[in-house]
């Protein structure tokens, strides 16, 4: 996840050498010092934040790991951790930058300063060292800018107490030496913390960064820091002075007040620097700001290092002056238009509110296109082009849908503002809108996360995820706004709030790709996260997400408890929608996996009331829950139920999301297993059909749902006989899963069985065997010897003994895949009913007319009515005389 706290693009990006990662990312699992890694918190050029846990004093803590160059050159062998001071060995591990930032961090320990994040520990390992910090949970400071519009009186407030810090690091001798907003925490308790003091000068002890040349003679080739804050003076040596963090901190805000950066080089170091050479162009700030705000940030900006303030406390001191003059200045304009009489004090009156009324609204303008803005930093061109190139693919197809969604966002968010300008909304509900937007915003930042990871299987998911958006729209629904799930009045809870949540859609994400560990690794850091504020409705939420997990990890009874807390949870906390979710998830598990039907109704039957409670009965969950009731009805084989569920379903997501969305191929897949299980193979074929070409056309042709939809195409086709069609479409859906997913994946057992289905109704027995007994070694493998797909591959090879007339081997395999079905938790009636009717004929084949009516008798006491006419002729066929 990337929280609010370090973030790859927030804190903790330091210039420096590139990173060791195979050799960090093993940390994640061991200690440095007596300090646990729980998660990585956020990846630099530099380094890597973890969370960490302090056994010795119970608490969390973040731990800096610094790499450098060297080391990362090194062997990918684990890193031998060592506390400082312990012995003379540590000493042998330093390098010359090392001492540097060692002796930094030892100082900067000693600076007890309310804006300074506390150092606890330093110490060395053979890798670089680690800085163990305090953690706080909030946002970086350019985060914290662009939840909402921000006044300029509240961002000026929030950089004078960063400021503060950098001043009290200068009483020390300490420069920063790459202050930027991303070095900025805005803790949930709303206080300004600097971090990371120091490292980037201190790494260039060792080995300085070498920053990409635009020319053979570029200035900027030896930089340390981040070029965009850093002082003419500076880009051609690695040393630092107090003006330097005064230049970058005026960088910063003005940043901050005009909604981007105040020197542009467009990707060019050459053309930043002569953009800064050339000066601070002030003409922008003076339409948003004070004329005496942007004097003061005018000469903290100074080329001249000479011409800024003698130092960081006499520009803080000028800042502060700002707002007292502001008002100074107030109290004498009220005082004038008393004594100048009556008439010239309501003719000024008059002139002064039009004026007044002029610029707030001009000030309210600048404002709301700030808020619209703000989405435009989560997701643009540049960000896209950032993205990894084995990743563009996916970005190619989740752009329609990123892309419409982001311009809705933007067009709905500027216009709430500008209503709410004119006090039309109620202030309560003006809150909640503005927290929708938010959410969304926070939605939509997880999602480019993951959508550039390299992993062709989470863009895949990354994609859908995309699909998936809720309609900025609701945002703007009165209605909707009054009963959506209650949210966090206080904004630094809402923020974390909003972390947390963008945390769990990660862990979804990554888990559906089947990156368990990085699943639990992520979960275990938004519980903790979720612990640090009091708000239940995200304890619900983490539990839904663990539980979820532990379903797709087979975990089935643990999930249930898991699952039973959230629900019990939400509820508790009056979060129908939570509440719905987690009672959906456990009809799905109790009622579809573990085949307790009655137990799964009930749940069906508390998430029913739970969506209509919440004013949600036409939304997206009804249409999830119709689909859970035609599985778990589909599962006891109520097929005319399943079949009603399934249509219906498919028919509120079509009102919804229009006939070419993914959900809406989903539903139709489900469609098209319930008629292939009653015998109708057309009208199946139809249906997998149409869901293959919405999901090439959505997600492209190696997404791993175009396989599902190949699959059920071509069986089926097979159950029509058309045989090479079957084939096609089964072997494109196995090359598509053993590409995305490796040979042992469970998911290449379905695609083995389905072709070695093609192979016998060619007669091709040795390779159908061959096949069949592929698929039964990665299913026992992955999913265990009692699973009831084992018991499906055993019925496949009985098959292939019965066409080679082995009545022996087709009488073993079938009695163990009874055995399996028997001691299954998910118990199926109508496969006992299958393999009944099978072992009867294989019995019959062996020439035991006894023990094959019995098996068929058996069988035929298990059929219900529903069963598939062709089931029963075929027990009925058997036992005639």
């Amino acid at each position: 996840m990337e929280p609010e706290q370090h973030s790859p693009r927030d804190v903790g990006t330091v210039v420096g050498a590139d990173v060791s990662t195979s050799s960090l990312r093993g940390a994640t699992s061991t200690h440095v010092g007596r300090y646990w890694l729980v998660r990585e918190l956020g990846r630099g050029a530099m380094g890597v934040v973890y969370l960490a846990h302090d056994p010795d004093l119970d608490r969390e803590l973040a731990v800096k790991l610094i790499v450098h160059r060297r080391h990362a050159r090194a062997s990918d062998s684990a890193l031998a951790w060592d506390r400082l001071g312990a012995n003379a060995t540590v000493a042998s591990l330093l390098t010359g930058g090392d001492e540097q930032l060692l002796a930094e961090a030892r100082a900067l320990a000693k600076v007890a300063h309310p804006n300074i994040v506390e150092v606890y520990d330093v110490g060395a390992t053979s890798g670089g060292i680690f800085i163990a910090m305090a953690y706080v949970a909030g946002e970086s400071l350019r985060r914290w800018s662009q939840t909402r519009a921000r006044a300029w009186s509240e961002t000026l407030q929030v950089c004078i107490a960063a400021g503060e810090a950098l001043a009290a690091a200068h009483a020390v001798g300490i420069v920063h030496g790459d202050f930027k907003p991303d070095n900025v925490l805005v803790g949930v308790d709303g206080r300004s913390r600097v971090v990371d003091f120091g490292l980037s000068r201190a790494i260039a002890g060792a080995a300085a960064v070498t920053a990409e040349r635009d020319t053979a003679d570029d200035p900027a080739a030896e930089l340390v820091g981040s070029p965009a804050y850093l002082a003419p003076e500076c880009w051609s040596t690695t040393q630092r002075e107090p003006s330097a963090d005064q230049f970058a901190f005026f960088v910063a805000l003005a940043e901050l007040l005009l909604g981007r950066r105040p020197f542009a080089g467009g990707g060019s170091l050459v053309a930043l620097l002569r953009s800064m050479q050339r000066g601070f162009d002030a003409s922008e700030l003076r339409a948003r700001v004070p004329h005496e705000l942007v004097r003061v940030v005018a000469r903290g900006l100074s080329v001249d290092p000479r011409r800024r303030y003698p130092s960081m406390r006499a520009a803080l001191d000028a800042l502060a002056a700002v707002p007292a003059r502001r008002r100074r200045r107030t109290r004498r304009r009220r005082t004038l238009a008393i004594a100048s009489g009556t008439m010239t004090a309501v003719l000024a009156g008059l002139a002064t509110r039009q004026l007044v009324h002029e610029q707030r609204q001009g000030a309210h303008v600048l404002e709301c296109e700030r808020a619209r803005d703000a989405m435009t930093a989560t997701w643009n061109d540049a960000i896209a082009a950032e993205l990894s190139p084995s990743a563009a693919t996916s970005l190619a197809l989740a752009r329609p849908w990123l892309d419409g969604h982001v311009a809705q966002w933007q067009e709905g968010r500027m216009q709430a503002c500008l209503r709410a300008a004119t006090g039309e909304p109620p202030e309560a509900l003006d809150a909640l809108r503005s927290g929708c937007y938010a959410d969304d915003l926070a939605r939509v930042s997880g999602l480019v996360e993951v959508l550039g990871d390299p992993d062709p299987l989470v863009a895949g998911r990354a994609v859908l995820a995309a699909a998936d958006l809720p309609s900025p729209a609701r945002c703007d629904d009165d209605a909707w706004l009054a009963i959506v799930r209650p949210r966090a009045n206080d904004p630094a809870v809402a923020t974390t709030v909003r972390a947390v949540e963008r945390g769990l859609g990660l862990v979804e994400i990554v888990a559906d790709a089947g990156r368990f560990d990085e699943a639990r690794t992520r979960l275990a850091a938004a519980s903790l996260e979720a612990r640090a504020v009091a708000w239940p409705s995200l304890d619900a939420a983490v539990a839904l997400t663990k539980g979820r997990l532990e379903v797709d990890e087979g975990e089935l009874e643990r999930a249930e408890a898991t699952l039973e807390g959230a629900y019990f949870a939400a509820t508790e906390a009056a979060d129908d929608e939570l509440a719905a979710a987690a009672a959906l998830a456990l009809a799905e598990l109790v009622g579809q996996r573990m085949a307790r039907f009655d137990a799964g109704d009930a749940w069906l039957r508390h998430a029913d009331l739970a969506i209509t409670h919440a004013g949600l009965g036409e939304g997206e969950l009804r249409a999830r829950a119709l689909l859970v009731s035609a599985a778990i009805a589909s599962r006891r084989g109520a097929l005319e139920q399943a079949e009603l569920d399934a249509a219906a379903a498919l028919a509120l997501r079509e009102r919804l999301l229009g006939d070419r969305h993914p959900a809406v191929a989903a539903a139709v897949q489900v469609l098209g297993s319930i008629a292939g299980r009653r015998d109708r193979p057309a009208q199946a074929r139809a249906a997998f059909d149409r869901a293959h070409g919405i999901l090439r056309a959505t997600l492209g042709s190696d997404h791993l749902d175009v396989a599902a939809a190949l699959h059920g195409r071509g069986m089926a086709a097979l159950s029509m006989r058309d045989v090479a069609a079957a084939r096609s479409d089964l072997a494109e859906s196995l090359r598509i899963r053993e590409r995305a997913l490796g040979p042992e994946h469970p998911e290449l057992a379905t695609s083995l069985s389905g072709l070695g289905y093609v192979e016998l109704a060619q007669g091709q027995l040795d390779a159908a065997q061959s096949d069949f007994e592929r698929a039964l070694a990665i299913r026992e493998r992955a999913l265990g010897a009692d699973h009831p797909a084992v018991a499906d591959t055993l019925g496949n090879l009985a098959q292939v003994a019965e066409r080679r007339g082995d009545c022996q081997a087709g009488v073993a395999a079938l009695t163990r895949a009874l055995d399996v079905v028997e001691r299954s938790a998910a118990s199926d009636r109508r496969a006992r009913v299958r393999f009944l009717v099978h072992l009867g004929e294989a019995h019959r084949a062996c020439a035991r007319p006894d023990l094959a009516r019995a098996a068929l008798h058996d069988a035929r006491d298990l059929l219900r009515d529903d069963d598939p006419p062709s089931l029963r002729a075929a027990i009925e066929r058997g036992l005639a005389p």
